[in-house]
């Protein structure tokens, strides 16, 4: 393992599904990453400020004050060239701040995080909101009469909220900028550590 790169896991990428599909059809690249559970304090999933090209909202890594249980990816480095390749919303972080505790007891005292270039959805209150559900997120942003009026799905649930998103790029990308205009927008509250360069 000393040979492959920590690389936390917020999201799909924490899916082993997800992970073969992503390399099935890279050439020379393995399919095979190894996954161990770690316990990390003060990062969560939230929300990305912006639409996926499905019609979903992503997740990213937030700022938060919880004890979370997630998956740390240990990739090599085709694979982590190829995932670098494949997220080109997000920007990948070298964390040292959070430390994250494996089910042993040790330390992984710095480690890969893939953060949304975009920022991250805000909550009501203050600050990022942590992550739940699609229906639950759109629900929060049907709140803004604007939103709805570009996007009527949005009172419909979040099934036909999605398939309308996924089918019209032009209405992803002005409903992405509306979110910002509509203060949904917030830092992930991160700090800025180490940022590999694209």
């Amino acid at each position: 393992m000393d040979e492959r790169h920590p690389t936390l896991a917020i999201g799909s990428n924490a899916a082993p599904a997800q992970l073969e599909s992503k390399f099935a059809l890279a050439a020379n690249i393995s399919d095979l990453v190894p996954l161990t559970r770690v316990t990390v304090k003060g990062i969560s999933a939230g929300y990305s400020a912006h639409i996926s090209k499905q019609g979903y909202i992503a997740y990213t890594p937030i700022k938060l004050d919880v004890e979370s249980t997630l998956f740390m990816l240990w990739l090599d480095d085709a694979q982590l060239a190829h995932i670098h390749a494949t997220e080109p919303n997000y920007v990948p972080t070298t964390v040292k701040t959070f430390p994250a505790v494996l089910e042993s007891g040790e330390n992984i005292e710095a480690y890969l995080l893939y953060r949304s270039k975009w920022g991250a959805i805000a909550s009501s209150l203050h600050g990022p909101r942590a992550a739940s559900t699609q229906q639950r997120i759109f629900q929060f942003l049907a709140r803004s009469p604007r939103l709805v009026k570009l996007v009527p799905e949005l009172a419909d649930g979040h099934a036909a909220t999605v398939a309308r998103l996924a089918a019209d790029e032009d209405l992803r990308t002005r409903l992405h900028k509306a979110l910002g205009e509509e203060s949904f927008v917030t830092p992930d509250g991160l700090p800025d550590e180490h940022t590999m360069g694209r």
